[in-house]
């Protein structure tokens, strides 16, 4: 959100969404562990750009229009998680899941996650060809215009507000409620994919994926 007070919102939504577009086809081609945390680190880096997006929706709404605005994308998030674990247990190894298909294609056969992939990069797509038509590039949004406002310089006035016992114990559990989000996401197909005798459930990726 730094770079997007200088660089402009706009710019900033634009280049992340590249970078991730292009981490998410580092991921689907990978052919190592090395490789594809690469990717995922990458691709965890242009995450920020979430803030970037909920500030632009406080900034360009008001009163119940800002209401609808902000549970719409609370539903958006609800819907991909959702949609999308059930898309990569679905598309995954289409080589060997749906051979009739997929069988006699080199690519998916040499890379088994590129599909699930390749749908994503769809939906990132789209989302950067929308913010592309639809996000403003005003004044506001040029480079340098946020640096005029007031007080906003340094990044010690930046996280002056912590400093305060309201505000510090809010980003605390917002913190706190991501790390248990992640930690689900990551424990759970875990132990769906490990075998029963070991303790998991023994499910396929696929199985994994639809629950």
């Amino acid at each position: 959100s730094s770079l997007s007070e200088t660089a402009g919102m706009r710019r900033t939504m634009l280049v992340t969404i590249a970078v991730g577009i292009v981490a998410t086809l580092m991921f689907g081609a990978s052919k190592s562990f090395a490789a594809a945390l690469a990717a995922r680190v990458l691709a965890g880096s242009m995450n920020g750009n979430i803030s970037i997006l909920k500030a632009f929706i406080a900034r360009s709404t008001r009163g119940t229009a800002r209401v609808r605005a902000f549970g719409v994308l609370t539903l958006a998030f609800g819907f991909g998680a959702v949609i999308a674990p059930a898309t990569g247990g679905l598309l995954a190894r289409p080589a060997s899941l749906y051979p009739g298909l997929f069988g006699n294609v080199a690519i998916f056969r040499a890379a088994p996650y590129l599909l699930p992939c390749l749908a994503c990069v769809s939906v990132q797509m789209a989302a950067l060809l929308t913010t592309w038509a639809a996000m403003p590039s005003g004044a506001a949004e040029k480079p340098g215009a946020a640096a005029a406002a007031p007080a906003t310089s340094s990044f010690r006035e930046r996280v002056s507000f912590l400093s305060r016992r309201g505000p510090m114990l809010a980003c605390l559990a917002y913190a706190l409620d991501c790390f248990v989000n992640v930690l689900y996401d990551i424990a759970v197909p875990l132990l769906l994919k490990l075998p029963m005798p070991d303790g998991g459930a023994g499910l396929s990726m696929r199985q994994i994926g639809f629950l």
